[in-house]
C-alpha cells in the first residue's frame, strides 16, 4: 500500500496471494520473490506469468534458491533495489569493519532514569549522564544535546545509601514485589535484597545509531562517551578502523539510501532496523580507499563530530563526493542526493490512511 491503512499497525501492510500451480510449469527448485515498489491500479490484475515476464517495462521478480532464502533474515535485502552502486567490490558488511551491540537496558526506566531528576544536585555521584533518545541531539554529537538524563548507578548496598536514596529504592522494591513485574528485577529482589539496583556498565562507543529512524538518518558521535540506552546501537570500529573515517561512511547519502533498502517499515513513516540488519549493512569498506582520501574523510568526520547543525549538507556532499567513485561509474552526487529523497518521501508519506465510505444515502463518512 502507498500508505497505512491499518491504524493499530506499526509494520508494513500488505496482501499476500498465494495460488497453487501444476509442479511442471516452474522450475520449483527455486523461489521467487515479487517485489512491487509502486501501487497498481484496483482494476489491474497480474497473473504469474505477467510478473515473471515483468509488467511496463518493470522488474518485479528475482530468483533466488531455497538455501538462500533461508539463510536471509530480511528478505528485503534480497530485492536488489540499490542498483545505484555498480561497483560491490568496494562494499563491505559493517560487521566486517565493527562490532555491534545494543545499547543499556535498565528493565525499568520509571525507577532508574524518569524519577531520578530530584536528586541530581543532592547526590551527584550516584548518577551518570545517559542519552535515551535521538531526539535529545541536535547535531551529530552528543555534546550539543538539548536535553539532560541521569540514570541511577551506584554499587553500593542499600545499607550504604544516603536515607533519602535508601527510601527511594524501598519505595519501589515494594513496588515491585507487590506487582511482580518487572520479572528481571522481581527475581533479582527476591535473590538479592541489597543491591538488586546495582547496574553493570559496559565501556562507552564512539558512534551511536537509533534503531528506529524517523526523518534524517543520522549516525551521531560519542564525544563525551555518554551511556545510551537502549533506543540505541553501539557502534565499536575495530582495531584497524579510524573512528572518524567511519564515520564520514556512515553518514554518506550512500549509507543512507542502503539503510532505506534494509529497513522496515514501522508506521507512521518510521523505519525500523534490526541489529542484525545493520551488522549485514553495506557501506563503503575503508581499505579500499586511498591514503589522500582517507585523510580527507578522517577530516571531515571530524568536523562532523562537532557539527551543531541538524542538517550539515556541505560536510556530507564533500564526503559523498569523495566515496562515490568507489561505488559508481554512472552517478554524481546530485542524482544520488535525488534518489534518496525519493526515497525518504516515499517512506514519510506513508502516514494513516483514511477510509472513505460512502453510506446508502450518499454521506460520506
Amino acid at each position: 500500500f502507498n500508505k497505512d491503512v491499518f491504524p493499530d499497525a506499526d509494520v508494513e501492510s500488505c496482501i499476500l496471494y498465494l495460488s497453487k500451480e501444476k509442479d511442471s510449469e516452474f522450475n520449483m527448485r527455486n523461489t521467487y520473490l515479487i517485489n512491487i515498489q509502486k501501487p497498481f491500479s484496483k482494476d489491474e490484475f497480474l497473473s504469474f506469468n505477467d510478473l515473471i515476464n515483468n509488467v511496463n517495462g518493470r522488474s518485479l521478480v528475482r530468483t533466488v534458491t531455497k538455501e538462500i532464502l533461508e539463510l536471509k533474515g530480511n528478505w528485503l535485502n534480497l530485492f536488489g533495489q540499490n542498483n545505484l552502486f555498480n561497483i560491490r567490490d568496494n562494499l563491505v558488511p559493517l560487521k566486517e569493519i565493527a562490532n555491534l551491540k545494543r545499547g543499556l537496558t535498565t528493565n525499568y526506566n520509571k525507577f532508574f532514569i524518569n524519577d531520578t531528576i530530584k536528586f541530581i544536585n543532592r547526590y551527584p555521584e550516584y548518577f551518570k549522564a545517559i542519552l535515551c533518545s535521538p531526539k535529545e541531539i541536535k547535531g551529530y554529537s552528543t555534546e550539543s544535546k538539548i536535553k539532560e538524563q541521569y540514570i541511577f548507578c551506584t554499587e553500593k548496598q542499600k545499607s550504604e545509601l544516603p536515607l533519602e536514596l535508601k527510601e527511594y529504592v524501598e519505595k519501589y522494591e515494594h513496588e515491585i514485589l507487590s506487582s511482580t513485574l518487572p520479572k528481571t528485577l522481581y527475581s533479582k529482589i527476591t535473590s538479592n535484597p541489597d543491591n538488586w539496583f546495582n547496574i553493570k556498565l559496559t565501556k562507552t562507543a564512539p558512534i551511536l545509531f537509533s534503531y528506529i529512524v524517523r526523518e534524517k538518518k543520522k549516525f551521531i558521535f560519542n564525544r563525551n562517551n555518554m551511556i545510551a540506552r537502549d533506543n540505541f546501537y553501539e557502534i565499536f570500529p575495530k582495531e584497524h578502523i579510524n573512528q572518524y573515517v567511519l564515520f564520514s561512511i556512515l553518514n554518506s547519502r550512500i549509507t543512507s539510501l542502503s539503510i532505506e533498502n534494509i529497513g522496515r517499515s514501522h508506521g507512521k513513516g518510521l523505519l525500523k532496523i534490526q541489529k542484525y540488519e545493520l551488522e549485514e549493512l553495506e557501506v563503503v569498506n575503508p581499505s579500499k580507499i586511498q591514503k589522500e582520501d582517507l585523510i580527507l574523510l578522517e577530516s571531515l568526520g571530524r568536523d562532523l563530530s562537532v557539527c551543531s547543525d541538524e542538517n550539515p549538507i556541505q560536510i556530507i556532499s564533500k564526503i559523498d563526493k569523495i566515496l562515490l567513485p568507489y561505488v559508481s561509474t554512472n552517478y554524481k552526487v546530485s542524482d544520488l542526493e535525488e534518489r534518496l529523497k525519493i526515497e525518504e518521501n516515499s517512506r514519510l508519506s506513508k502516514r494513516i490512511g483514511h477510509l472513505r465510505i460512502i453510506n446508502d444515502g450518499g454521506m460520506e463518512t
